[in-house]
């Protein structure tokens, strides 16, 4: 098991019993306890949980709220940024939409449109817009995780190989100069490299409380993302590394781009 791996699934421990023990997180990946240390120090200087005698206990940022508490996190803000990232999309196109509260957020904007292709993890987004006319809608296979309503996995990736499109949005828990667009989930993570990969043009869309902040995995570097649409960049540094990578940052509260 990969590090990164171990890591994930300790953040899942901690989810639901809010304190490990690295006795028992030994015998439970068959590693010896000097391992454990080094990955809790490790995550501890990530801001992923802090470290306790005989293990280490939940830091509440470091887990991943559930949808529906993100739903309500800063709604006008996502509903803002849903309408800019809306602004790029041309009739009859092809996207792909991440799973996510705030490319959800995008469904009613779409919906506007009279012919587009839309290939998405999110079931959410799938659901709302399967009946409208016009609308060819793929919802990509895979591990269903029923809190996010969202699929993942080697089979959504595989899925996803065959098919092309003009746009993809994406969300994000985390973007930072140093650790780039980071999320919790590796399996999701995957999911959206393939989107990267596969699209002409990728956005991130995310509100200003994921700036300056890092989960537990890279999914691209800031160089790999055309475009980020935020609701407000607050930190000049962080702008300046965003626009030095080459990156678009728009902000829906700000009158001008950068």
């Amino acid at each position: 098991m990969l590090q990164a791996e171990r890591h994930q699934k300790i953040l899942e421990l901690l989810a639901s019993q809010q304190v490990v023990k690295t006795s028992e997180l030994s015998d439970y990946f068959n590693l010896s306890r000097q391992t454990i240390h080094n990955d809790i120090d490790v995550m501890e200087s990530k801001g992923l949980l802090q470290k306790v005698h005989g293990g280490a206990v939940s830091n509440k940022v470091a887990i991943e709220p559930e949808a529906h508490q993100r739903k309500q996190q800063f709604p006008r803000e996502k509903d803002a940024i849903a309408r800019q990232a809306v602004q790029f999309v041309k009739e009859g196109e092809t996207l792909f939409i991440d799973m996510g509260t705030t490319t959800a957020a995008m469904v009613p904007y779409l919906l506007a449109f009279n012919q587009l292709t839309i290939i998405t993890n999110n079931v959410q987004v799938a659901m709302e817009v399967q009946e409208k006319a016009g609308f060819t809608v793929i919802l990509l296979g895979g591990n269903l995780r029923a809190k996010e309503m969202s699929t993942s996995g080697p089979d959504t990736v595989q899925a996803l190989k065959k098919y092309y499109a003009d746009r993809c949005f994406l969300g994000a828990s985390g973007v930072s100069a140093k650790q780039g667009f980071t999320d919790y989930h590796l399996d999701e993570n995957q999911v959206r490299r393939q989107m990267i990969a596969n699209a002409r043009h990728s956005y991130v869309l995310c509100d200003h409380s994921k700036l300056n902040q890092h989960t537990l995995e890279q999914f691209a570097s800031l160089s790999d993302i055309e475009s980020l649409i935020v609701d407000a960049c607050p930190d000049e540094d962080l702008r300046a590394a965003l626009v030095d990578q080459g990156l678009e940052l728009i902000e829906t509260e700000a009158k001008t781009r950068v």
